[in-house]
C-alpha cells in the first residue's frame, strides 16, 4: 500500500482519533496494575475505581492528558493521599471542562495549539504550587468556593456550546448525562449518599465522551465535503453576502 496517495488529513485523523487514544488506554492499564501491586489502601473502592472512566474516554491526545490526570488524581483521592492530590483533582475538573469546550467549538482553527498551551500552563502551575508548598492556600480556597465555581464554569460552557449544538442528539444526550451526574454528586455532598460520586464519575465520563463526539462527527463531515467538493470551500456567510449583493444590484 502506497502511503503517498493517502491524504495527510486522513493520516492525521487516524493518528489523533485512533492510535493515540489506544496507546493512552494501554498506558492507563499499566498504571492501574502498578497501583494494585502497591497495595494502596482505598477508602471507597466504587468511587476510586470509577474514576478511571475518564481515562477510557475516546479523545485525542490533547484531551487525553488532562483526562488521565483527572483519573489518577481522583483515584488517589479515595485513598490516603496528601493534600496536593485534592488540588490536582479539583484543578483537573476545570482543566478538562475548558479544554473540551475549546475543542468542541466550531471553527476554532487553532484549538489544538491553544489546548496544548493550556496543558503546559496548568502543569507548570500545579508543579509550582506543590513544590513551593502553596497547596494549603489553594486547598482553603477550593474548600470555600469549589461548588459555586465549578457550577458557574460548567453552566457558562454549556450555554456557549448549546448555542452551536443544541439540535445535535449526541450533544443533548451528553449534556443530560453531565447534568444528571452533577446532581448525583450533590446527593453525596449534601445528603451523604456514597453512591453519588461513583455514578457522577460514570455519567460525566459518558457525557463528556458524547460531547467530544459531536466535534468528531463534524470533522469527518467537513473532510468528506472538502474531498467531494474541493472547489466549494467558501464560507457560507460570504456566499450569502454575495447573493444578497447580486439581488440588490438587480433591483437597482
Amino acid at each position: 500500500m502506497n502511503l503517498s496517495v493517502i491524504p495527510m488529513n486522513k493520516i492525521r485523523y487516524i493518528l489523533i482519533y485512533s492510535l493515540l487514544p489506544l496507546f493512552s488506554s494501554i498506558a492507563t492499564s499499566f498504571v492501574v496494575l502498578y497501583l494494585v501491586n502497591q497495595k494502596i489502601i482505598i477508602n471507597n473502592p466504587p468511587n476510586a475505581w470509577s474514576s478511571f472512566a475518564y481515562a477510557a474516554i475516546d479523545a485525542p491526545l490533547c484531551l487525553k492528558y488532562p483526562l488521565f490526570v483527572l483519573s489518577v488524581s481522583s483515584f488517589n483521592l479515595w485513598s490516603r493521599a496528601p493534600v496536593y492530590i485534592d488540588i490536582i483533582d479539583v484543578t483537573s475538573i476545570f482543566w478538562v471542562n475548558i479544554n473540551v469546550t475549546i475543542y468542541v467549538l466550531p471553527g476554532s482553527k487553532y484549538k489544538y495549539k491553544i489546548i496544548y498551551a493550556i496543558n503546559g500552563i496548568v502543569t507548570l502551575l500545579l508543579l509550582y504550587t506543590i513544590f513551593n508548598r502553596y497547596e494549603l492556600y489553594v486547598f482553603d480556597y477550593y474548600g470555600a468556593n469549589m461548588i459555586p465555581d465549578v457550577g458557574i464554569v460548567y453552566v457558562y460552557s454549556g450555554l456557549i456550546l448549546s448555542a452551536f449544538h443544541i439540535k445535535d442528539e449526541n450533544y443533548l444526550t451528553g449534556l443530560l448525562c453531565i447534568i444528571s451526574g452533577f446532581n448525583c454528586k450533590l446527593l453525596d455532598l449534601y445528603k451523604g449518599q456514597d453512591w453519588g460520586t461513583c455514578v457522577f464519575h460514570m455519567l460525566t465520563a459518558l457525557g463528556t465522551n458524547l460531547v467530544i463526539k459531536v466535534n468528531n462527527l463534524h470533522f469527518v463531515q467537513e473532510e468528506r465535503e472538502r474531498e467531494t467538493h474541493p472547489d466549494s470551500a467558501v464560507e457560507p456567510a460570504f456566499n450569502s453576502m454575495h447573493i444578497q449583493g447580486d439581488n440588490n444590484n438587480a433591483m437597482l
